[in-house]
């Protein structure tokens, strides 16, 4: 009964350390390994496998980031997510260590068993710059290691199927660079916390006001990058059509977002619209690669 009472409470520990990015970790890459999957004429059992590949990878994906992220941002925490197991003392401090080390081995030793080695390792790599130098100013933490983080799923996600090829590489590059740019928009909710640590983000750096016009010009270069690597270039297919009138329609919504609704509660809501688009763009995939 202890050993069962311990494990409930350390996956409630591992929900409480994720939960906030599941969105941009966890579901991003079951959907890249599905696309990368659909492209080939596999059986349902290695479906089901590339699945569970896929969700036990990317959990540990998350887990190493945040884990590193998180005991670097205790006092942004205790303004922003008090939930956290380090801000509400579910979790010492002096045990993140091991956590992190174990966390990564384990990361390392499942990539090189399912192969993508090199793109785990990567994400070690970005994960320990974003969280002990990049953090502090947006370029770094968003246009750089937010690009790098999200070709590291793409490349992980199909690995796990079959090795990527140039031009799903290149695909994948251009996508990773649509929301590496956009990133800055996670950071008008956060502009308390991030004050108390010190960070330059975006807002903080160039103010809330010209900052959103800034953002919206940096929709504008994504929807740019979107329609002139991947929509000009794909087949003119009904699927296709329909993935871009969606994916421009969601861009130009959090543009009028970012201008009209400044609240934080709003601005979440803004960025999880960016999330929506991100995925949404990624299922893409199944037709314009």
């Amino acid at each position: 009964m202890k050993i069962m009472k311990y494990l409930r409470n350390q996956v409630y520990i591992y929900w409480l350390f994720i939960k906030n990015d599941i969105w941009a970790t966890i579901i991003p890459g079951v959907i890249i390994a599905l696309v990368a999957f659909s492209h080939y004429s596999f059986s349902l059992t290695g479906l089901i496998l590339i699945l569970l590949k896929a969700v036990l990878y990317f959990n540990l994906y998350a887990y190493t980031f945040v884990l590193t992220n998180q005991i670097n941002s205790i006092e942004e925490d205790k303004v922003n997510k008090p939930y956290r197991p380090l801000v509400s003392g579910l979790v010492e401090k002096s045990s993140m260590a091991q956590r992190i080390i174990l966390a990564t081995f384990i990361f390392l030793v499942v990539g090189y068993y399912f192969g993508v080695f090199e793109w785990a390792l990567l994400w070690v790599i970005i994960s320990i710059f974003h969280n002990y130098i990049g953090h502090k100013h947006w370029f770094l933490k968003n246009t750089v290691c937010m690009t790098l983080g999200i070709f590291a799923i793409i490349g992980a996600g199909w690995g796990l199927v079959s090795e990527p090829s140039s031009s799903q590489l290149v695909w994948g590059f251009i996508v990773s660079l649509i929301f590496g740019i956009t990133g800055v928009i996670q950071d008008f909710r956060d502009q308390e916390g991030d004050r108390i640590i010190g960070r330059r983000t975006l807002p903080l750096s160039f103010g809330d006001y010209k900052s959103r016009f800034i953002s919206v010009g940096l929709c504008i270069l994504s929807n740019l990058l979107f329609v002139v690597y991947i929509v000009i270039p794909s087949p003119k297919t009904v699927l296709n059509n329909s993935f871009s009138i969606v994916t421009l329609f969601l861009f130009c919504l959090i543009c009028f977002r970012l201008i009209r609704f400044r609240e934080k509660k709003a601005d979440h809501n803004t960025y999880m619209i960016l999330l929506f688009t991100f995925n949404w763009l990624l299922l893409s995939g199944i037709s314009y690669i």
